[in-house]
């Protein structure tokens, strides 16, 4: 089994087809340091022979190949591409699904990001820290700034405004509301039954706004986005800055003016 390994999230990349070919130069280069010295006629050596392969999904189909032409082709052709993997392993590794000996692992998902992820591992400690170092400094030129909204302040923000003008909502529900019920404790029943069938409510609306955010600054962006599109993200982006910078403000401006209009004088 091997020994060593090392695993890193991949976060806010943009892939194209230029990254796509440098990354499998690289792991070309890192194969050639490893293969040359091996004797072909050597069945011990060829357990350690590194060989190259790729897997893509697109458009409902997805093919596992060892040619990165025709990868790439597939690539280019595709309308909506939804993985793209480069392996990298030894014939040993391969047989033995991936128990022993040497593998890299590049793996860049549109759907799930608990897929996108670079992983290496064999038993030489120095080839695993080199071939981890050298591509995760290749990776690093191809960071976006999907970062700026894929963070958790604004997860948490927006989870925030949401329980916010759901407690501000029910309030005022049961202001209006409470003094035409004839039943006892009427305004936190309604205010109660406000909230809940809001939380309902907010639960479905802050799914439906996490996979806006998604859509909008995804993960992974496979191809170059065309101009109009990134100003189409800019002026969306700071739409989305303004509206809540506006409803935060209103938020708690009406918020502190109900307070004061409840509290008794002292």
């Amino acid at each position: 089994m091997s020994k060593f390994l090392r695993d890193e999230s991949l976060t806010n990349l943009t892939i194209t087809e230029a990254a796509l070919s440098k990354l499998n130069e690289l792991l070309g280069e890192i194969a050639y340091v490893v293969n040359k010295p091996l004797k072909k006629d050597d069945p011990a050596s060829l357990k350690t022979y590194l060989l190259q392969s790729y897997l893509i999904r697109f458009d409902g189909k997805g093919f596992r190949l060892d040619s990165f032409e025709d990868a790439l082709k597939y690539f280019q052709d595709a309308n909506k591409i939804d993985r793209f993997m480069l392996f990298l392993q030894s014939v040993e590794s391969a047989t033995s699904n991936l128990v022993n000996g040497k593998s890299l692992q590049i793996g860049f998902d549109a759907t799930d990001q608990k897929s996108c992820v670079l992983i290496v591992q064999d038993d030489d400690k120095e080839w695993v820290e080199n071939s981890f170092s050298k591509v995760k400094e290749r990776l690093g030129r191809y960071k976006n700034p999907h970062w700026v909204v894929r963070n958790r302040l604004v997860i948490t923000s927006l989870q925030l405004l949401g329980v916010a003008l759901g407690v501000f909502l029910s309030l005022w529900i049961a202001i209006k509301m409470s003094p035409k019920l004839a039943i006892e404790n009427a305004f936190a029943f309604t205010f109660v039954a406000a909230l809940l069938i809001y939380s309902n409510i907010w639960t479905v609306l802050h799914e439906v706004s996490l996979r806006l955010l998604d859509k909008l600054w995804p993960n992974i962006s496979f191809k170059e986005p065309k101009p109009v599109h990134w100003l189409a993200q800019a002026i969306l982006g700071t739409m989305a800055v303004g509206f809540f910078i506006t409803v935060f403000s209103k938020l708690f401006i009406y918020f502190g003016q109900f307070l004061n209009s409840i509290m008794k004088p002292t």
